[in-house]
Parts: structure tokens; sequence; C-alpha cells
């Protein structure tokens, strides 16, 4: 089974990519991402308080179990599809970010990556790597549990192109095509759909 990742810091539109080009193509099987119910739950326990909770979960005592839980579901959740006869036919599955994506977000938050995180990396090796650039128009979105501001969004980018550049991998930039969202949007799956059609692993 071929592995192909979307990757980008926050506000990057590689998720809402991701959902239509799964949406558009069935040949792909999708691994989202895994942290989206974990920062929700650690965001009710710090109600109307962005600071605190900020400061909390940054910390990196709390950080690092939260990526350990994370890469934890993201490994179960793919291995069983693996064993299961959903990827029977497929093309390939696509991730919504990639541990080594993970690696590179406990760096920024000067924090020792967990050693299970450090094993899936390199342990589920991605065929090709989308990095998208970003960020796009940005929000906090506090109420979801994400707390990135825009200026450490800018600076992760460098860092996620580093760290799989590091592990031996060439991410392909996506950029921003238009600034109409939806016209953005189709040219980045197009863009996408090109480069894998150059390499076999889409639709002629």
């Amino acid at each position: 089974m071929l592995l192909v990742v979307l990757s980008g810091p926050a506000n990057s539109g590689k998720t809402t990519v991701w959902n239509r080009f799964l949406a558009k193509d069935t040949g792909y099987v999708g691994i989202p991402e895994t942290e989206f119910e974990l920062l929700r739950n650690m965001r009710a326990r710090f109600p109307g308080n962005d600071d605190e909770y900020r400061a909390w979960i940054t910390a990196p005592e709390n950080y690092a179990p939260m990526k350990e839980e994370s890469a934890n579901r993201r490994y179960g959740h793919f291995t069983g599809l693996s064993a299961s006869s959903v990827f029977s036919g497929k093309k390939a599955a696509l991730f919504d970010r990639h541990f080594i994506c993970d690696v590179g977000y406990c760096e920024m938050r000067n924090t020792q990556p967990p050693s299970n995180l450090l094993q899936y990396a390199k342990a589920i090796s991605p065929d090709m790597v989308f990095l998208f650039e970003g960020p796009l128009e940005f929000t906090r979105r506090a109420d979801t549990g994400r707390f990135m501001n825009k200026e450490e969004a800018m600076r992760l980018y460098g860092i996620l192109k580093q760290s799989y550049e590091r592990m031996g991998y060439l991410p392909i930039p996506v950029p921003e095509f238009n600034p109409d969202r939806e016209k953005n949007i189709e040219a980045r799956i197009a863009f996408i759909e090109t480069n894998l059609r150059m390499t076999g692993l889409a639709k002629k």
C-alpha cells in the first residue's frame, strides 16, 4: 500500500483539501488527524480562559503525553485498516498529517518527542509528501482546542520541511494558487493529482 501525506502548519488548508480529495477520488483511504478530540477534551478543562489553556498544553510535561496518545491513536487506526479488507483495490492511503509532522511539532515546542512517535515515524514510510504553504486567513478557533498563533504557524512550515528532509524525504510544496477560497482548493487538488499522475499513483 502506497502512502501519501498532506502536511502543513495550522490554517494551511490541508485538512479541507484532504476531505475534498477523498470525496472526489474514492481510490484512496483516508487516515485522519487524531488530535482534535484530545484537544477539545483538554480545552474543556479551561472554560473561557484561552491563555491558561495555552500555557498548560504547551508545557512539555503536558504536550509530550498528548503527542504520545495521538500517535498511538493514529497508528492503531492505520494498522487496523491495514489488517482489514478496506485497502483492497485501493491506490493509496492518504494521511492528514504523518508521525513525522508531530516530530516537527515537538521540536517547535522544545519538547522531546515520545519514543513511540519516533518509532512510528520510522516504521510508516511515506511514498510522497505534500507540504502546504500557509497560513491562509488565520483564526485561532480556540473552541476546538487549537491554540497555535499565526507567528508560530509561519515558523512551523520550515520546521516541518526540515523534519522530513532529515528523515530522507523531499516534500513537494503546495502553494496558494488563488485568493478565492474555492478556486484555491480546486487548484491545490489539481496540483496534487498532477504530481500523483507523474508517479503513477493516480488515474491517467
